[in-house]
Protein backbone atom coordinates (compact mmCIF):
# COMPACT_ATOMS: atom_id res chain seq x y z
CA UNK A 1 0.00 0.00 0.00
CA UNK A 2 2.70 2.52 0.78
CA UNK A 3 4.54 1.79 -2.34
CA UNK A 4 1.47 2.13 -4.44
CA UNK A 5 0.82 5.73 -2.87
CA UNK A 6 4.61 6.66 -3.12
CA UNK A 7 3.95 5.46 -7.09
CA UNK A 8 0.68 7.58 -7.40
CA UNK A 9 1.66 10.08 -5.39
CA UNK A 10 1.29 12.42 -8.65
CA UNK A 11 -1.94 11.78 -8.54
CA UNK A 12 -3.15 11.79 -4.85
CA UNK A 13 -1.92 14.76 -4.33
CA UNK A 14 -3.60 17.18 -7.06
CA UNK A 15 -6.95 14.92 -5.86
CA UNK A 16 -6.63 16.31 -2.16
CA UNK A 17 -5.51 20.35 -3.03
CA UNK A 18 -8.41 20.04 -4.94
CA UNK A 19 -10.70 19.01 -2.55
CA UNK A 20 -9.49 20.96 0.20
CA UNK A 21 -9.03 24.29 -1.43
CA UNK A 22 -12.98 24.03 -3.30
CA UNK A 23 -13.83 23.05 0.32
CA UNK A 24 -12.64 26.14 1.50
CA UNK A 25 -14.28 28.11 -1.35
CA UNK A 26 -17.91 26.78 -1.08
CA UNK A 27 -17.19 27.51 2.87
CA UNK A 28 -16.46 31.66 1.90
CA UNK A 29 -18.37 34.05 2.51
CA UNK A 30 -16.80 36.24 0.28
CA UNK A 31 -13.66 36.46 -2.16
CA UNK A 32 -10.38 37.81 -2.28
CA UNK A 33 -9.15 40.55 -4.82
CA UNK A 34 -12.67 42.95 -4.30
CA UNK A 35 -15.21 44.02 -6.63
CA UNK A 36 -13.03 42.74 -10.03
CA UNK A 37 -14.86 39.18 -9.25
CA UNK A 38 -18.33 40.25 -10.26
CA UNK A 39 -16.72 42.41 -13.07
CA UNK A 40 -15.43 39.52 -14.84
CA UNK A 41 -18.19 37.07 -13.39
CA UNK A 42 -20.78 39.19 -15.63
CA UNK A 43 -19.02 39.76 -18.25
CA UNK A 44 -18.94 36.06 -18.51
CA UNK A 45 -22.37 35.45 -17.44
CA UNK A 46 -23.58 37.54 -20.17
CA UNK A 47 -21.29 36.71 -22.82
CA UNK A 48 -23.31 34.36 -24.83
CA UNK A 49 -26.21 36.85 -24.81
CA UNK A 50 -24.11 39.82 -25.81
CA UNK A 51 -21.33 37.74 -27.91
CA UNK A 52 -19.08 40.99 -28.56
CA UNK A 53 -18.25 40.71 -24.16
CA UNK A 54 -16.43 37.63 -25.33
CA UNK A 55 -14.39 40.43 -26.98
CA UNK A 56 -13.90 42.62 -24.12
CA UNK A 57 -9.96 43.42 -23.40
CA UNK A 58 -10.76 44.06 -19.64
CA UNK A 59 -12.86 41.10 -19.33
CA UNK A 60 -9.41 38.95 -20.93
CA UNK A 61 -11.08 37.26 -24.09
CA UNK A 62 -9.29 33.89 -23.48
CA UNK A 63 -10.56 34.11 -19.60
CA UNK A 64 -14.02 35.42 -21.02
CA UNK A 65 -14.07 32.10 -23.62
CA UNK A 66 -13.12 29.13 -20.76
CA UNK A 67 -14.97 30.75 -18.10
CA UNK A 68 -18.29 31.58 -19.88
CA UNK A 69 -20.05 27.73 -19.74
CA UNK A 70 -19.36 27.58 -15.81
CA UNK A 71 -20.72 31.23 -15.54
CA UNK A 72 -23.69 30.31 -16.54
CA UNK A 73 -24.35 28.46 -13.38
CA UNK A 74 -22.74 30.99 -11.07
CA UNK A 75 -20.14 32.78 -9.22
CA UNK A 76 -19.48 29.28 -7.51
CA UNK A 77 -19.13 27.32 -10.67
CA UNK A 78 -16.54 29.79 -11.89
CA UNK A 79 -14.45 29.88 -8.73
CA UNK A 80 -14.51 26.40 -9.11
CA UNK A 81 -12.93 26.49 -12.52
CA UNK A 82 -9.80 28.89 -10.97
CA UNK A 83 -9.50 26.42 -8.61
CA UNK A 84 -9.12 23.32 -10.93
CA UNK A 85 -7.01 25.41 -13.47
CA UNK A 86 -4.78 26.59 -10.45
CA UNK A 87 -4.22 22.39 -9.33
CA UNK A 88 -3.40 21.55 -13.02
CA UNK A 89 -0.48 24.38 -12.66
CA UNK A 90 0.89 22.64 -9.40
CA UNK A 91 0.39 19.50 -11.84
CA UNK A 92 2.62 20.69 -14.41
CA UNK A 93 4.94 22.60 -12.83
CA UNK A 94 5.72 18.94 -11.10
CA UNK A 95 6.17 17.63 -14.55
CA UNK A 96 8.24 20.62 -15.28
CA UNK A 97 10.44 19.35 -12.29
CA UNK A 98 10.74 16.02 -13.01
CA UNK A 99 12.03 17.31 -16.75
CA UNK A 100 14.54 19.32 -15.27
CA UNK A 101 15.68 16.57 -12.91
CA UNK A 102 14.90 18.75 -9.50
CA UNK A 103 14.68 16.27 -7.14
CA UNK A 104 12.18 15.58 -5.03
CA UNK A 105 9.85 16.71 -7.46
CA UNK A 106 6.41 15.99 -5.59
CA UNK A 107 6.52 19.00 -3.37
CA UNK A 108 6.65 21.38 -6.24
CA UNK A 109 2.71 20.70 -5.98
CA UNK A 110 2.56 21.97 -2.42
CA UNK A 111 4.86 25.01 -2.97
CA UNK A 112 2.38 26.70 -6.21
CA UNK A 113 -0.76 25.82 -4.24
CA UNK A 114 0.28 26.98 -1.19
CA UNK A 115 2.26 30.19 -1.75
CA UNK A 116 0.44 32.48 0.54
CA UNK A 117 -1.40 34.84 -2.38
CA UNK A 118 -1.66 31.77 -4.97
CA UNK A 119 -3.91 29.72 -2.03
CA UNK A 120 -6.09 32.35 -1.66
CA UNK A 121 -6.72 33.71 -5.56
CA UNK A 122 -7.59 30.03 -6.77
CA UNK A 123 -11.46 30.26 -5.45
CA UNK A 124 -12.02 34.05 -7.15
CA UNK A 125 -12.88 34.76 -9.88
CA UNK A 126 -10.03 36.84 -11.45
CA UNK A 127 -7.61 36.14 -14.26
CA UNK A 128 -4.04 35.54 -12.93
CA UNK A 129 -5.08 31.82 -12.42
CA UNK A 130 -5.58 31.36 -16.15
CA UNK A 131 -2.59 33.52 -16.87
CA UNK A 132 -0.42 31.26 -14.82
CA UNK A 133 -1.70 27.79 -15.77
CA UNK A 134 -0.97 29.36 -19.50
CA UNK A 135 2.64 30.11 -18.33
CA UNK A 136 3.46 26.73 -17.01
CA UNK A 137 2.06 24.52 -19.59
CA UNK A 138 3.65 26.71 -22.32
CA UNK A 139 7.07 25.77 -20.42
CA UNK A 140 5.72 22.23 -20.31
CA UNK A 141 5.11 21.77 -23.59
CA UNK A 142 8.42 23.45 -24.56
CA UNK A 143 10.69 20.98 -22.54
CA UNK A 144 8.59 18.52 -24.44
CA UNK A 145 10.24 19.92 -27.28
CA UNK A 146 6.51 20.63 -28.82
CA UNK A 147 7.61 23.64 -29.66
CA UNK A 148 4.36 25.34 -32.29
CA UNK A 149 2.19 23.91 -29.36
CA UNK A 150 3.96 25.74 -26.64
CA UNK A 151 4.35 28.59 -29.21
CA UNK A 152 0.29 28.90 -29.82
CA UNK A 153 -0.40 28.35 -25.81
CA UNK A 154 2.25 31.24 -25.06
CA UNK A 155 0.65 33.64 -28.24
CA UNK A 156 -2.71 33.51 -25.64
CA UNK A 157 -1.20 35.19 -22.55
CA UNK A 158 -1.71 38.51 -23.55
CA UNK A 159 -5.39 37.83 -23.66
CA UNK A 160 -5.73 36.43 -20.40
CA UNK A 161 -3.58 39.41 -19.22
CA UNK A 162 -1.99 42.44 -20.65
CA UNK A 163 1.55 41.64 -19.06
CA UNK A 164 1.78 38.39 -21.67
CA UNK A 165 2.96 41.07 -24.28
CA UNK A 166 6.15 41.67 -22.41
CA UNK A 167 6.42 38.17 -21.94
CA UNK A 168 6.67 36.65 -25.49
CA UNK A 169 9.89 38.56 -26.39
CA UNK A 170 11.45 36.13 -23.47
CA UNK A 171 9.81 33.40 -25.24
CA UNK A 172 11.03 34.44 -28.52
CA UNK A 173 14.43 34.10 -27.51
CA UNK A 174 14.02 31.07 -25.87
CA UNK A 175 12.70 29.54 -29.07
CA UNK A 176 16.19 31.34 -30.75
CA UNK A 177 18.71 29.35 -28.35
CA UNK A 178 17.10 25.45 -29.08
CA UNK A 179 17.03 27.33 -32.75
CA UNK A 180 13.15 26.13 -33.30
CA UNK A 181 12.68 29.20 -36.22
CA UNK A 182 9.76 27.40 -37.37
CA UNK A 183 7.65 27.61 -34.56
CA UNK A 184 8.27 31.16 -34.09
CA UNK A 185 5.75 32.92 -36.44
CA UNK A 186 3.53 30.58 -34.46
CA UNK A 187 3.77 33.51 -31.54
CA UNK A 188 1.73 35.85 -33.33
CA UNK A 189 -1.20 33.11 -33.38
CA UNK A 190 -3.17 34.96 -30.42
CA UNK A 191 -2.51 38.44 -32.32
CA UNK A 192 -3.75 37.75 -35.37
CA UNK A 193 -6.96 35.46 -34.18
CA UNK A 194 -8.02 38.25 -32.05
CA UNK A 195 -7.23 41.51 -34.69
CA UNK A 196 -9.54 39.24 -37.02
CA UNK A 197 -11.99 38.68 -34.55
CA UNK A 198 -12.05 42.15 -33.51
CA UNK A 199 -12.08 43.19 -37.26
CA UNK A 200 -15.35 40.90 -38.02
CA UNK A 201 -17.05 42.25 -34.66
CA UNK A 202 -16.52 45.53 -34.50
CA UNK A 203 -14.83 46.78 -37.53
CA UNK A 204 -11.80 47.60 -36.54
CA UNK A 205 -8.75 45.41 -37.34
CA UNK A 206 -6.90 47.52 -35.21
CA UNK A 207 -9.09 46.87 -31.82
CA UNK A 208 -6.10 45.10 -29.76
CA UNK A 209 -4.43 48.58 -30.13
CA UNK A 210 -7.37 51.36 -30.21
CA UNK A 211 -9.18 49.02 -27.39
CA UNK A 212 -6.93 48.32 -25.39
CA UNK A 213 -8.07 49.08 -21.62
CA UNK A 214 -5.34 50.94 -19.78
CA UNK A 215 -3.22 54.04 -20.51
CA UNK A 216 -0.24 53.85 -22.25
CA UNK A 217 1.04 57.28 -23.23
CA UNK A 218 -1.28 59.49 -20.69
CA UNK A 219 -2.03 59.41 -17.01
CA UNK A 220 -5.27 57.87 -15.69
CA UNK A 221 -7.31 60.13 -14.10
CA UNK A 222 -8.02 57.90 -11.08
CA UNK A 223 -5.00 56.25 -10.50
CA UNK A 224 -2.29 57.99 -10.58
CA UNK A 225 -0.59 58.13 -7.59
CA UNK A 226 3.13 56.96 -7.61
CA UNK A 227 4.42 54.06 -5.35
CA UNK A 228 7.65 52.67 -4.02
CA UNK A 229 9.66 50.57 -6.37
CA UNK A 230 10.46 48.10 -3.89
CA UNK A 231 6.64 47.66 -3.37
CA UNK A 232 5.81 44.25 -4.24
CA UNK A 233 9.26 43.37 -2.92
CA UNK A 234 8.23 44.78 0.75
CA UNK A 235 4.80 42.46 0.67
CA UNK A 236 6.58 39.61 -0.17
CA UNK A 237 5.43 37.99 3.31
CA UNK A 238 1.99 38.23 1.56
CA UNK A 239 2.49 37.10 -1.89
CA UNK A 240 5.34 33.77 -1.56
CA UNK A 241 6.16 33.87 2.36
CA UNK A 242 9.30 33.62 4.34
CA UNK A 243 9.65 29.94 3.57
CA UNK A 244 9.59 29.94 -0.28
CA UNK A 245 11.30 33.59 -0.27
CA UNK A 246 14.30 31.81 0.93
CA UNK A 247 14.52 28.66 -0.86
CA UNK A 248 13.72 30.92 -4.00
CA UNK A 249 17.12 32.70 -3.09
CA UNK A 250 19.06 29.25 -2.42
CA UNK A 251 17.29 28.41 -5.97
CA UNK A 252 18.61 31.51 -8.03
CA UNK A 253 21.73 30.50 -6.42
CA UNK A 254 21.92 27.21 -7.26
CA UNK A 255 20.47 27.91 -10.91
CA UNK A 256 23.85 30.17 -11.50
CA UNK A 257 26.21 27.64 -10.21
CA UNK A 258 24.54 25.04 -12.64
CA UNK A 259 25.30 27.44 -15.14
CA UNK A 260 28.99 27.05 -14.68
CA UNK A 261 28.74 23.44 -14.34
CA UNK A 262 31.28 20.94 -16.23
CA UNK A 263 28.60 18.97 -16.55
CA UNK A 264 26.38 19.65 -20.13
CA UNK A 265 23.27 18.05 -19.47
CA UNK A 266 22.93 20.23 -15.70
CA UNK A 267 23.93 23.55 -17.83
CA UNK A 268 21.57 22.75 -19.94
CA UNK A 269 18.68 22.46 -17.49
CA UNK A 270 19.81 25.36 -15.62
CA UNK A 271 19.36 27.26 -18.65
CA UNK A 272 15.97 25.88 -19.53
CA UNK A 273 14.87 27.15 -15.84
CA UNK A 274 16.36 30.39 -16.22
CA UNK A 275 14.88 31.19 -19.57
CA UNK A 276 11.40 29.34 -19.27
CA UNK A 277 11.16 29.96 -15.63
CA UNK A 278 13.17 32.34 -13.60
CA UNK A 279 13.47 35.41 -16.53
CA UNK A 280 9.08 35.64 -17.07
CA UNK A 281 9.06 35.84 -12.72
CA UNK A 282 12.05 38.63 -12.98
CA UNK A 283 10.52 40.42 -16.18
CA UNK A 284 6.59 40.55 -14.50
CA UNK A 285 8.22 41.58 -11.30
CA UNK A 286 9.99 44.46 -12.54
CA UNK A 287 6.61 45.40 -15.19
CA UNK A 288 4.69 45.63 -12.02
CA UNK A 289 7.26 47.62 -9.92
CA UNK A 290 7.99 50.10 -12.39
CA UNK A 291 4.48 50.62 -13.30
CA UNK A 292 3.20 51.40 -9.69
CA UNK A 293 6.61 53.18 -9.70
CA UNK A 294 6.12 55.89 -12.24
CA UNK A 295 1.85 55.54 -12.03
CA UNK A 296 1.75 54.12 -15.46
CA UNK A 297 -0.83 51.92 -17.06
CA UNK A 298 -3.78 52.60 -14.27
CA UNK A 299 -1.02 50.63 -11.73
CA UNK A 300 -2.94 50.29 -8.48
CA UNK A 301 -0.22 48.14 -6.34
CA UNK A 302 -2.88 45.60 -6.12
CA UNK A 303 -0.36 42.61 -5.04
CA UNK A 304 -2.75 40.08 -6.07
CA UNK A 305 -0.98 40.68 -9.85
CA UNK A 306 1.49 38.87 -9.18
CA UNK A 307 -0.28 35.65 -8.16
CA UNK A 308 0.21 34.83 -12.19
CA UNK A 309 3.73 34.11 -12.03
CA UNK A 310 3.76 32.38 -8.83
CA UNK A 311 3.88 28.97 -10.05
CA UNK A 312 7.12 29.85 -11.68
CA UNK A 313 8.71 31.23 -8.45
CA UNK A 314 7.25 27.96 -6.55
CA UNK A 315 9.73 26.08 -9.36
CA UNK A 316 12.79 27.79 -8.26
CA UNK A 317 12.01 27.58 -4.81
CA UNK A 318 11.44 23.57 -5.56
CA UNK A 319 15.26 23.54 -6.78
CA UNK A 320 16.23 25.54 -3.51
CA UNK A 321 15.14 22.48 -1.46
CA UNK A 322 17.04 20.59 -4.22
CA UNK A 323 20.14 22.39 -3.34
CA UNK A 324 19.42 22.59 0.72
CA UNK A 325 18.76 18.98 0.84
CA UNK A 326 22.27 18.27 -0.59
CA UNK A 327 24.12 19.27 2.89
CA UNK A 328 22.63 16.53 4.28
CA UNK A 329 22.90 13.93 1.66
CA UNK A 330 25.24 12.16 4.60
CA UNK A 331 21.79 11.11 5.96
CA UNK A 332 19.21 9.52 4.03
CA UNK A 333 16.92 10.11 7.36
CA UNK A 334 17.05 13.69 6.85
CA UNK A 335 16.65 13.26 2.67
CA UNK A 336 13.50 11.54 3.57
CA UNK A 337 11.92 13.59 6.71
CA UNK A 338 13.34 17.00 5.22
CA UNK A 339 10.98 17.60 2.16
CA UNK A 340 7.48 16.51 4.71
CA UNK A 341 8.89 19.07 7.44
CA UNK A 342 9.48 22.19 4.74
CA UNK A 343 6.04 21.32 3.15
CA UNK A 344 4.13 20.95 6.41
CA UNK A 345 5.71 24.63 7.40
CA UNK A 346 4.66 25.87 3.77
CA UNK A 347 1.48 24.39 3.87
CA UNK A 348 0.79 26.37 7.38
CA UNK A 349 1.86 29.82 6.52
CA UNK A 350 -1.05 31.10 4.12
CA UNK A 351 -3.69 30.21 6.72
CA UNK A 352 -1.59 32.33 9.42
CA UNK A 353 -0.79 35.10 6.76
CA UNK A 354 -4.79 35.61 5.85
CA UNK A 355 -8.12 34.82 6.66
CA UNK A 356 -9.48 31.90 5.71
CA UNK A 357 -11.92 30.97 4.98
CA UNK A 358 -12.47 34.86 3.15
CA UNK A 359 -15.13 36.49 4.78
CA UNK A 360 -17.78 39.04 3.08
CA UNK A 361 -16.76 41.93 4.17
CA UNK A 362 -12.85 41.45 4.79
CA UNK A 363 -11.52 43.59 7.84
CA UNK A 364 -9.01 46.44 6.86
CA UNK A 365 -5.68 44.21 5.80
CA UNK A 366 -2.25 45.80 6.09
CA UNK A 367 -1.36 46.25 2.70
CA UNK A 368 -3.19 48.50 -0.54
CA UNK A 369 -3.94 44.87 -2.30
CA UNK A 370 -6.28 43.87 0.71
CA UNK A 371 -7.16 47.19 0.80
CA UNK A 372 -8.72 46.80 -2.28
CA UNK A 373 -9.72 42.94 -2.23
Amino acid sequence: MIRFNRRNLHLIVPGVLFCLIAGLSLLSEGYFGGADNISHYFISHYAFKYPHLFLSAWGRPVYTIISAPFALFGLQTVKLLNVMLGVATAWYAWRIAVMLKIHPAWPAMIFVCFAPLYFVMMPTALTEILFSFLAVISAYFFLKEKYIVAAILFSLLPFARSEGYLLIPIFLVALLWVRQLKAIPFLATGIIFFSLAGWICFGDILCLINRFPYPVNYTHPIYHETGSLWHFFNRRNLIIGLPLEILFLAGVAGMIRDLFSRDGSIRNNARLLGILVFSPFLGYLALHSFLYWKAMGGSMGLERVMAAVLPLAAIVSLKGLCEVMKFFSFSRWVTWTLPVLVTSVVVVIPFITYKIPTLYRPRRRRSAGQRNG
